[in-house]
């Protein structure tokens, strides 16, 4: 048998090197036949500084304990060896397993090139934890390894890993006092300061630098909320605290109960509850506030148009960040490409991962510079969940959220407004998103709705033509195709009728008259038939699209011409344009907001149904009665419209079906019905933005609470479960504002 199939039997039988370890084969030692065989292996932690760790393997018929002279002479003959690989080293620590047992001897020793190489500070794994323990050191759980940890005498300790053989000290002490609070109360302590390991503890562990003679080291911060088991910690690699380089973040916490006493010799007991009391004593002077801290950060990323800064100190535990640019909020969209939120999330990634390593989100409070309110909130993801099967997850960016303040929400309800020609007011439909359209149409003012219908095609072509300048094909004849294509296709007034009759069902059976029926369209695409190599077919059937429309019997006809079995686009869809969008979303509103039997429904119905037909006859759409309520008119920002926000990030919203529930009985008519048309639609938008501005309080507490929350949640996944709480209770509370304007609009019906 030859001494590498030998050694590598040794390998196993000690229980192999420590990860990440590398054999030195010059080392090895193999003595004797039979029964009298011997063989020796070395291990070096494969990380080269002025300390180096090496492991010893021994098989044959004796102990370690009863040949330690042994031992220590087959060391001090590797040591040339391990100095082939790292000559720089000064001292080596050396781990020597015995045979597998309960507990495991293990035999610890140095070794010192100023001292002869000759072994020194030797003891007994067991030995260690017991001195260790009687040093005041407590057991701790840190991340995937155990530890002893103490603090004492404004000093925190702990030695953890392989072991035992990895350390870290804290030295930087901080009392942190809640905002706000009367009298002031303790939030939190920090502790900082650096961590130490040989470079065995993983693969390739080793810095371009050492410190104090480790080859692998970094800084770390530690929270410690009061009451809490556990610690947060963030440890960076390779890197001071303020400094770029990659981090992860792992948790201290008191073991288990179970087991303890037989793993440590001691009564069980938390590590945290001596932590906090000790924390509590200390004379600390209190860290700076949120505001010193802003006026003294350091900018993580600076450019002419964007600067980004970390939002508090360790910022890298919650990964939240301020952005300050210099363009006004009208510009900005048009100032980032087109897209800031894209721009921003772009750049706010690659802070990230130089800063914290492979963080999953992070979140972004953008400020026009000179602001001292934020314009939104941001939130991004930066990898899916489930990694992709093709692997191409590294350009990955979703917006997860974002929360818009007072000033933003104003500015995107008036460029929603005017998105298709100056807003209209006080006049039926004017509320709801499209609303100039939807005059449009309850007025026939087929010119308008025309009109209107070239300013969508205008946006699609735009659309077209910045993806297309992408990939360099403006010139492209597939791209003039596209857009004649694009100016052929029926206007919105038919999509928009689409969608009006395949959602028809949500007004209630209230709302269907004598004659109404269901209408069924199916589609099956034709099957496929495969050959394959051996002459044998395999057979796909084809897939079947349906969808059904539930209608009165006056639009029947124009069903017939409309309907489709892909139904209608849901007014959510990322494929729509913004007028589009802004159209279905109005019409979905509509059943919420208005009586079915009302006069203002039953006209809009009889004139969308004229104009539809006009665009599908190819004639130009008619005006077919002179406007009774209502003029249109400029409607400006209700507030100064300060840094810009983009128009195109997701908005949370409740389905499509949620939002087109029947509406709940009305209640008794009131005495509006003596005002006029004018008065009743100018009070009723007047009551109905007061509700609303109620509900977007309501929405901005939830929001501090919820970014309270996530900067305490330990883990992404705890951070997906709470926004996908959040998201919940949003629809909840704007299913609740849907009913309570549906009230205002009954009250104030004729």
């Amino acid at each position: 048998m030859s001494i590498r199939i030998i050694l590598s039997l040794l390998m196993l039988l000690a229980g192999g090197g420590a990860r990440g370890t590398v054999f030195i084969p010059e080392a090895a030692i193999k003595t004797g036949y039979g029964p009298t065989s011997e063989a020796w292996s070395t291990h070096w932690s494969g990380a080269c500084a002025e300390r180096v760790g090496i492991e010893i393997g021994y098989t044959g018929h004796s102990e370690i304990q009863n040949m330690l002279p042994r031992v220590t002479d087959y060391v001090r003959g590797a040591v040339p060896h391990v100095l082939s690989q790292c000559p720089q080293a000064n001292i080596i620590q050396v781990n020597v397993p015995g045979r597998p047992a309960n507990p495991r001897p293990v035999y610890q020793f140095e070794m010192h090139r100023n001292a002869g190489w000759v072994a020194q500070n030797a003891l007994w794994y067991s030995d260690l934890v017991r001195d260790t323990l009687a040093q005041g050191y407590l057991p701790a759980e840190m991340g995937y390894h155990n530890g002893l940890v103490r603090f004492q005498d404004g000093r925190f300790e702990a030695i953890y890993g392989k072991m035992l053989r990895s350390h870290l000290v804290g030295t930087d002490i901080e009392r942190h006092m809640q905002e706000g609070t009367s009298p002031p109360r303790v939030s939190h302590h920090t502790i900082s300061g650096h961590w130490y390991e040989l470079g065995s503890e993983r693969p390739n562990g080793q810095c371009t630098a050492s410190r104090d003679g480790y080859a692998l080291w970094g800084s770390f911060t530690m929270v410690i909320n009061r009451g809490h088991s556990n610690v947060q910690m963030i440890r960076k690699f390779c890197a001071e605290a303020g400094e770029k380089g990659h981090s992860d973040e792992l948790y201290l916490s008191p073991p288990s109960p179970s087991g303890f006493k037989r793993l440590w010799g001691i009564e069980w007991v938390k590590f945290t509850d001596s932590l906090h009391k000790q924390l509590a004593d200390l004379d600390l002077d209190t860290a700076d506030d949120l505001q010193t801290f802003i006026r003294t950060r350091k900018a993580l990323y600076k450019s002419q148009k964007l600067t980004l800064y970390p939002a508090q100190d360790n910022w890298c535990m919650n990964r939240r960040m301020d952005a300050y640019y210099t363009v006004p909020s009208e510009d900005r969209n048009q100032a980032f490409g087109g897209n800031y939120a894209k721009a921003l999330g772009e750049r706010a990634r690659q802070v990230v991962n130089e800063y914290c390593g492979d963080a999953l989100t992070a979140s972004v409070s953008n400020y026009r510079e000179g602001d001292e309110t934020p314009w939104d909130r941001m939130s991004f993801q930066f990898r899916p969940i489930q990694a992709s099967a093709f692997g191409n997850d590294k350009g990955y960016l979703k917006l997860l959220d974002q929360h818009l303040s007072e000033r933003a929400q104003a500015h995107l309800e008036y460029l929603n407004a005017n998105h298709l020609g100056p807003a209209c007011s006080d006049a039926p439909f004017c509320e709801l998103p499209g609303g100039r359209y939807l005059n449009a149409i309850y007025n026939g003012r087929g010119d308008l709705v025309q009109e209107m219908d070239q300013l969508q095609r205008a946006e699609v072509n735009e659309m077209l033509s910045r993806q297309m300048a992408q990939v360099n094909m403006t010139e492209n004849p597939i791209t003039q195709l596209l857009s004649g294509m694009i100016e052929a296709d029926d206007g919105l007034i038919v999509g928009a009728a689409n969608k009006y009759m395949y959602a028809y069902a949500a007004w209630g059976a209230q709302c269907l008259k004598s004659g109404a029926k269901t209408r069924t369209f199916v589609h099956t695409t034709s099957g496929t038939e495969t050959i394959n190599f051996d002459g044998s077919t395999d057979y796909e059937p084809g897939q079947t699209y349906e969808a059904e429309y539930t209608i009165n019997p006056e639009f029947f006809p124009l069903l017939e011409r409309v309907g489709s079995h892909y139904g209608a686009q849901d007014s959510t869809s990322p494929l729509l344009n913004k007028a589009q969008r802004l159209v279905l979303q109005g019409l979905v509103q509509m059943k919420n907001n208005y009586d079915c039997t009302s006069p203002e429904v039953a006209r809009f119905e009889r004139n969308l149904i004229a104009l539809a037909e006009d665009d599908l006859n190819g004639q130009p759409l008619r005006v077919l009665s002179v406007p009774a309520v209502g003029v249109t008119k400029q409607v400006q920002p209700t507030q100064t419209a300060s840094p810009a926000q983009s128009t195109e990030v997701p908005v949370q919203q409740v389905p499509d079906e949620a939002r087109q529930a029947a509406p709940m009985a009305a209640p008794a008519k009131s005495s509006t019905s003596t005002l006029s048309t004018a008065e009743r639609y100018a009070k009723m938008n007047a009551e109905i933005k007061t509700l609303s501005d109620a509900f977007l309080a309501e929405i901005n507490v939830m929001n501090v609470n919820f970014q309270a929350d996530m900067q305490k949640a330990g883990t992404d996944a705890k951070r997906l479960e709470m926004l996908r709480e959040f998201n919940n209770e949003t629809a909840r509370i704007r299913t609740k504002l849907e009913r309570e304007t549906q009230a205002i609009k009954d009250k104030y019906k004729d």
